[in-house]
């Protein structure tokens, strides 16, 4: 899958892409009252190595955090395009399954795919949430050296133990009763317990690192086991021996050491991931919040022109839906007349240079044909020093147009009766 957040103020950002866009995105007094989320937010994105995706309801790309090495296109080969027309269709079709799975549940959504990266096919892990009405945010993760492990873990007991000693990722081995066999050095950190205080112990007894109401959970994973089936990921909460409890994602798969069958269980930390995620979408949600709260109407718009979002008040002045106006280039809209459209056009083309665009007022007409004038002000969106879009504001002046006309024609009756 591709890698970068949208350049806009509700996606994904490639190391700070994305939210930062959101941010810088929004008219200048409102950029100091941010200031503090928007370093909070870049902090939390850059310490999850993980490639993230922002995607429309209708599977267009909108903005990505990662590095170009780790993605299946490059970004102007993806970015404002449609899944179907990027990935290969059964992917495709995988994903915008997930997509409305998670627009319509609100849930996690959680699926593995293989992808050919640099001539080699690599094995990714999906998580996808939900990111306000219509749009989906999706932490990828690259799991093909978990893959190639595991692999290799059924088939050779001898590497077994190298890797299940040496795993970043916490490994344990129980028996189909659920009592703990064995652990590794990275299970001894996350459980905050010696590997010899807890074998013996039993997960759905007297293990002390589960706690009693999460018994129903493992005994629902051990029960697929003893099916000869494998599990997860699936999240679980532990007790580790110093602290609270803290969320671990795990996965088991079922295999024979020594002639006896056996559960291989792996567990990963993501406590902090967990919390980051849920930072990063109450960020979002105040972004949000207040994009379309501003009265002034709001549109972000990419290098080429093309809409990727309008607040509230650009729809209600316009008189035009959202959906009419994301997607289309602004200065093709039905609302200006050519001369509108051309003054846009060389704002825009100054924009794109870096020069800043005074603000400037043209007629326009919402989409029932009635006649309003406007004051239009844009501003660059840039990441590290390079125009990437620009965020346009309207304001309707029409009041203040007719007040002068009328002021005017005041003016012109008290001279006629002098």
């Amino acid at each position: 899958m591709p890698s970068r957040f949208p350049n806009s103020s509700a996606s994904l950002p490639c190391r700070g892409e994305g939210l930062s866009e959101q941010v810088d995105s929004l008219p200048e007094h409102r950029e100091e009252t941010l200031h503090g989320n928007h370093a909070l937010a870049l902090s939390i994105l850059d310490a999850i190595p993980d490639l993230m995706f922002q995607i429309r309801k209708d599977g267009t790309f909108l903005s990505y955090k990662g590095g170009r090495d780790e993605l299946y296109a490059p970004p102007e080969q993806f970015l404002g395009k449609k899944v179907k027309d990027v990935l290969p269709e059964e992917l495709a079709d995988l994903t915008m399954r997930h997509v409305k799975a998670a627009l319509s549940n609100g849930g996690t959504q959680l699926y593995e795919y293989e992808l050919p990266i640099s001539g080699e096919t690599r094995c990714f892990e999906s998580r996808m949430v939900k990111s306000g009405k219509d749009q989906v945010v999706a932490v990828v993760r690259d799991i093909t050296e978990r893959k190639r492990d595991e692999r290799e873990i059924q088939s050779s007991e001898e590497r077994l133990k190298l890797i299940f000693e040496h795993a970043p990722d916490g490994y344990f081995v129980s028996d189909f009763k659920g009592y703990f066999v064995d652990g590794n050095k990275a299970t001894e950190e996350i459980s905050g317990y010696k590997r010899e205080d807890i074998i013996g112990t039993n997960f759905l007894r007297n293990c002390p690192i589960v706690p009693i109401d999460q018994v129903p959970k493992v005994a629902k994973i051990l029960a697929q086991n003893i099916k000869g089936k494998a599990t997860g990921p699936d999240e679980l909460e532990i007790v580790p021996k110093d602290g609270p409890r803290r969320i671990v994602e795990v996965k088991t798969l079922v295999m024979k050491i020594k002639g006896e069958p056996r559960v291989l269980g792996i567990v990963r930390d993501i406590h902090e991931r967990k919390e980051a995620e849920a930072k990063v979408r109450e960020f979002q949600e105040q972004l949000t919040s207040i994009f379309q709260t501003v009265r002034d109407g709001l549109a972000l718009i990419d290098l080429s022109g093309t809409i990727l979002r309008v607040n509230k008040a650009f729809a209600t002045m316009s008189a035009y839906h959202e959906d009419e106006l994301v997607g289309k280039q602004i200065h093709k809209l039905e609302m200006f007349s050519k001369a509108g459209s051309a003054q846009l056009m060389t704002g825009y083309a100054k924009m794109r240079l870096g020069r800043r665009t005074p603000a400037f007022e043209l007629e326009a007409s919402r989409k029932g044909g009635e006649r309003f004038y406007l004051e239009v002000s844009a501003d660059p969106i840039k990441k590290e020093g390079t125009v990437v879009g620009m965020t346009v504001s309207l304001k309707d002046i029409t009041e203040h147009k007719r007040a002068e006309e009328e002021l005017r024609e005041h003016a012109k009756h008290l001279e006629g009766e002098v």
